[in-house]
Parts: structure tokens; C-alpha cells; sequence
């Protein structure tokens, strides 16, 4: 209904839909791929022993902090992106990470510190009144440090649970390897994922002039 509404009001030439399920008649749209939200309870049970070894393993090598961006994030930032071929879209998605964090007055950023020096870092959204939202990580190359993204999830999980959420909501599946890395702390699928092109003639004089 809504769709609808807006569709009328606004006549756009291509609209975007991310729904739990597409409900426009065949043919009319082009399907992307779909996907599922993974959602993992809080407070974290007792973790499965790899796990737990390398979280360990990565504490006794770095301090975990929250802390606040700068250039050496964004070089990690830069560092992802270069390694990976990313749509435009994606792209601009990263680079607009520092803009959102400037804005958003519930996102928290984490960092794992070797020293002085920057090994990883994780951004979660804790502005929802039940859910953690896990948005973002990131590795140094340059320090390889077994367990580093394990030791950080497991301390947002901890930071989400003391702010009174009650699960973390870690985003899409995207491929079988993420997929892996969430279920392997007991994440299972939640909500369903479905994504949909329309597009539309452009709007014409004659549509303008009945719309006004």
C-alpha cells in the first residue's frame, strides 16, 4: 500500500524494494539475489573451543578500546577496498563510513590495538532498543594478529549485552564463508532478505499535468 502510494505521489522512473518478499507480479520487476538476516542471541553461552582458543590467543597481543575515526581507519578502509572487486554502489557505501559516524550519535567504533598500532576495527550500531546492529569490520594487512576479529566480536557482543540488548543483529549471509564466520558463534536466520528493480517509463507532460 505504501508502495503504492508513493508510486502515485512521486512517479518515479526506476524504484528500488528490499522487502522480506517481493509481491508484484511476475515480469513486471527484475529479482536480485536474495539473502537472510542473521540475528545472535545475548548474552553470548560458552563458546565453542576454537573459538574461545583464538579470542584468547588474540587477548594476550592486543587492547581493545572504543575509539574514535581517523586516518588510520580510513587506511583500512582504503586497504579492504583495494583488495576486492566492489560495485560503485559498495564503494561509495565505505567511503561514506566516516560521514555516517559523524552523524549517528548510537554508533560505536571498536578498535583492537597492538601498541599504539591500529590491527582491526568493528562499528555496531546500538541505537535500537532491543538489537545491537553489527555494520562493519576491518584488518590491517600489516599486522597479523590470529584471533584479531574473533577477540573484537566477542567484545562487541559483551558491549552490546551491558547497553541491555537482548541479540545482535549481524546483517546478511552475503556468501558461504561469512555465512560460516556468523554461524560459528551460534547466529542463526531470522528475517528474509528480497531486493527488486522497477522501471518505469519516464514521466511524460501529459502526467505531470494531471498530477499538478
Amino acid at each position: 500500500e505504501v508502495y503504492d502510494i508513493l508510486c502515485r505521489e512521486n512517479r518515479p522512473e526506476t524504484t528500488a524494494i528490499i522487502a522480506p518478499e517481493i509481491w508484484l507480479a511476475p515480469g513486471t520487476y527484475e529479482a536480485l539475489p536474495g539473502d537472510r538476516y542473521f540475528v545472535l542471541e545475548l548474552p553470548l553461552g560458552q563458546l565453542p573451543q576454537g573459538v574461545g582458543y583464538m579470542v584468547r590467543r588474540a587477548k594476550r597481543a592486543l587492547r581493545v578500546q572504543e575509539g574514535e575515526f581517523g586516518r588510520e581507519h580510513k587506511k583500512l578502509i582504503r586497504a579492504f577496498l583495494s583488495s576486492r572487486r566492489l560495485g560503485p554502489a559498495q564503494v561509495s557505501l565505505y567511503k561514506e563510513i566516516p560521514s555516517f559516524l559523524k552523524r549517528s550519535a548510537t554508533a560505536c567504533l571498536l578498535e583492537a590495538r597492538q601498541g599504539d598500532r591500529l590491527a582491526a576495527f568493528n562499528i555496531v550500531d546500538l541505537g535500537a532498543a532491543e538489537y545491537g546492529f553489527y555494520l562493519f569490520s576491518f584488518r590491517s594487512p600489516g599486522i597479523n594478529i590470529p584471533g584479531a576479529s574473533d577477540l573484537l566480536f566477542f567484545e562487541m557482543a559483551g558491549m552490546a549485552h551491558a547497553e541491555g540488548k537482548r541479540a545482535l543483529n549481524l546483517g546478511l549471509g552475503i556468501n558461504p564463508g561469512i555465512r560460516r564466520c556468523k554461524q560459528k558463534w551460534g547466529a542463526r536466520p531470522f528475517l528474509p532478505y528480497a531486493s527488486a528493480l522497477v522501471q518505469k517509463g519516464p514521466l511524460r507532460m501529459g502526467d505531470l499535468v494531471n498530477k499538478l
